[in-house]
């Protein structure tokens, strides 16, 4: 191990260098924080050095490297036990894996590391020639890399070899695969079976009904991927069980999509099940232990938002109002801010791709809306925006799925739930299987995903069971203003990541010339209500005017003739607000207030001051 500290980033941006294709995972968990697994992985330095610092910049300590074993042209032989390890030492001799190959200490075993040899298919293997604990990553598979930590608290290791010169010679130092271990790898071909036996029910006559099959075949395929099944076996499985379970065969190209989801979305096989998991009931520990030292010790990674405060990556929002309130524009205002990077109601904003699914208002409502938001044909390619017919949210999540995939968005918006659900929205179980059917997009994608929903009735809460609520991280409510009607409020009423956001007040309307949304002041009521609107037609005229003028030409003079308080207050927020321009008189008059950049055509009387091309 080497004396120097080396950092994640730097080990594997050198990993690169010598042709690896590697790429960040959360080591202690062994799962891959790219999109995509380790599709993702490259050997491009400089796209590595990107992916490494914005996986620590959001996930810290956490961070791995994980190793693309196929196209890093390795194959890495996994005895994670020393029963394993003797009995491979067993068949192919002591003195070759202690022949000064590349081995590497895990947190219970070893990695053997060698050059993949031709002329043999090469795939992740569970029990090599029937030993258990004796894996192997090739082919579509994965591994982790030194220096990267696990999960019992140890540090991946190179054996005998200083971090820092091994990173200087790595291409060098490894070896071709023994021969003895060639052998066993052909002997393991020879011996492969289909694995759709084992997961078939037991009676093999249970039928999967329409509106399910999409769903059932998917999960059959993600099952067997987890078990360390190469395209070839998964492709049989789906096939097999299509043909003797489904009710009404699904055709050829629908079985292809289920497929080629499963190998592009499906758990990676670099996580695959040991051997001695099976006949336990346990695929993987389901009461994982923490480490609270290293929580004491650190701070938190921050709150990866993509709108500060209102929406964050990976997990799912909800917006619910009254229906045609305006949820669907503030959700495309929000698509708008996101596709060009400007600022959402005076809040940063990550710039990205956004896949919005409407299942509501059809191609010509949404020309017409898309239109008016002051998107650039330039910045429409970010735009992702799919009409959604007849889809109903688990049975057609492959599709979903598929569409994520192609999109690679930073934000997914549904429009909206009510419509893409064929469930009782108040049932707790049919609920909360559907707002998973998200919540797992979120989570494996990494994207925010915005589900917009319906009030019930009274307009006093959403509507349908509480399981939307335990499931949703995020929820803001959208009511109108009983004080101001024209005047809209956004509450949030959940927020699982951070602390509540601040009410704000939002003016929503289409016009003929686009789609306007702002961020207004929270409306005055009352008597401060009347007052300010005679403070607005006095000055409209555009004369400067001191706080005792303006009191004078209102009649709202003290007995001393000086402004009164509760005027002068008014004057003094409206001013700070924006609302009012001062002169070196010391006279104020009306301003036309900048807009929120997603108002087309800027109006007074918006917060929001920063335009897209600030």
């Amino acid at each position: 191990m080497s004396a120097l500290p080396i950092s994640i980033e730097s080990a594997a941006a050198k990993y690169a260098d010598h042709g690896l294709f590697v790429f960040p995972v959360d080591a202690p968990k062994k799962r891959p924080l790219t999109q995509h697994g380790h599709r993702d992985a490259s050997d491009d330095v400089e796209v590595v050095a990107a992916m490494f610092r914005d996986a620590v910049s959001m996930h810290g300590a956490c961070v791995g490297i994980g190793v693309d074993a196929g196209r890093s042209g390795l194959v890495i032989i996994d005895p994670d036990k020393p029963e394993a390890e003797q009995a491979l030492a067993d068949r192919v001799g002591e003195g070759v894996l202690r022949d000064g190959g590349l081995s590497a200490k895990t947190g219970r075993g070893r990695h053997y590391y060698y050059a993949a040899p031709d002329g043999v298919n090469l795939r992740p293997i569970v029990a090599l020639c029937g030993i258990p604990g004796l894996d192997v990553r090739a082919g579509s598979s994965w591994a982790i890399l030194p220096p990267s930590s696990h999960a019992s608290g140890a540090t991946y290791e190179w054996e005998s070899r200083d971090l820092a010169g091994l990173l200087a010679r790595f291409s060098e130092l490894v070896k071709p695969c023994p021969q003895g271990i060639i052998t066993m790898l052909q002997e393991h071909g020879a011996d492969y079976s289909n694995p759709a036996d084992a997961l078939r029910d037991d009676d093999g006559r249970t039928r999967i009904p329409e509106g399910q099959r999409n769903a059932t075949l998917w999960r059959i395929g993600r099952e067997a991927r987890r078990w360390g099944a190469d395209e070839t076996a998964v492709t049989a499985l789906i096939n097999a069980t299509n043909a003797d379970q489904c009710v009404g065969k699904l055709d050829a190209r629908e079985i292809k999509q289920i497929i080629d989801s499963v190998m592009t979305n499906a758990t990676d096989p670099g996580a695959i099940i040991p051997a001695d998991a099976i006949g336990e009931g346990l695929a993987t520990p389901k009461l994982r232990p923490l480490d609270v030292a290293l929580m004491v010790a650190t701070d938190p990674p921050p709150v990866p938002w993509i709108v500060e405060g209102l929406v964050a990556r990976g997990m799912v929002t909800m917006i619910h109002g009254a229906p045609g309130l305006g949820k669907s524009m503030l959700a495309l205002a929000l698509a708008s801010a996101v596709v060009r990077g400007v600022p959402f109601m005076n809040n940063p904003t990550s710039k990205g791709r956004v896949l919005y699914i409407d299942a509501e208002n059809g191609e010509g409502e949404a020309h017409r809306r898309i239109r008016g938001l002051g998107i650039t044909v330039d910045s429409a390619t970010n735009l992702d925006y799919r009409e959604a017919v007849g889809v109903d949210l688990i049975p057609d999540e492959i599709e979903l799925r598929n569409a994520a995939a192609d999109s690679q968005p930073l934000l997914i918006i549904v429009d909206s739930l009510a419509t893409l659900n064929r469930s009782d929205e108040n049932e707790s179980r049919d609920m909360t299987s559907t707002l998973q059917v998200l919540w797992r997009l979120a989570h494996e994608t990494g994207a925010g995903v915005v589900v917009l929903h319906h009030d019930r009735k009274d307009k006093t809460a959403m509507r349908g069971s509480s399981a939307i609520e335990a499931v949703v991280q995020i929820i803001w409510h959208l009511t109108r203003d009983e004080q101001r009607g024209d005047t809209l409020l956004l509450r949030n009423m959940k927020c699982r990541p951070a602390a509540l956001s601040k009410e704000r007040w939002v003016d929503i309307r289409a016009t003929a010339t686009g789609l306007e949304v702002a961020q207004v002041m929270k409306p005055p009521t009352g008597e401060e209500a009347e007052l300010w609107e005679l403070v607005e037609d006095l000055l409209r005229d555009g004369k400067p005017r001191t706080n005792r003028q303006i009191a004078e030409a209102l009649g709202k003079t003290n007995p001393s003739g000086s402004c009164p308080g509760n005027l002068s207050g008014l004057l003094k927020a409206k001013r700070e607000a924006g609302y009012l321009v001062g002169h070196a008189t010391g006279g104020v008059t009306l301003s036309q207030v900048g807009t929120d950049p997603l108002i087309s055509p800027p109006r007074a009387g918006s917060q929001d001051q920063q335009g897209e091309a600030a």
